[in-house]
């Protein structure tokens, strides 16, 4: 994060760091329970951030990172799905 990043009004930079802080323990301690609209989310902030001229390419590459590994743990879930389903078609149909 940029050290010399300041808002003139305290209130907002607070707002800011909090959301930032936020979404790094999300990131950091429970990747694996975040879900689409979470990964979502966290790509606005820090699109809304990039506006203020802010540096955060370390959050931009772990957000990538979690959203790579909930890409694969979807695919994992639709995959499962999809042989059961082919089974149930075989098996009933």
């Amino acid at each position: 994060m940029d050290r010399e990043f300041k808002f003139k009004y305290p209130y907002f930079q607070n707002v800011l760091m909090n959301e930032i802080a936020g979404s790094y323990r999300s990131l950091e301690n429970n990747p694996e329970i975040l879900e689409v609209e979470d990964m979502v989310g966290m790509y606005q902030m820090m699109k809304d951030m990039e506006l203020t001229g802010l540096k955060i390419t370390w959050l931009k590459d772990r957000v990538s990172t979690v959203s790579e590994m909930l890409r694969k743990r979807l695919q994992e879930i639709a995959d499962k799905a999809n042989r059961e389903l082919a089974l149930v078609n075989q098996t009933y149909f």
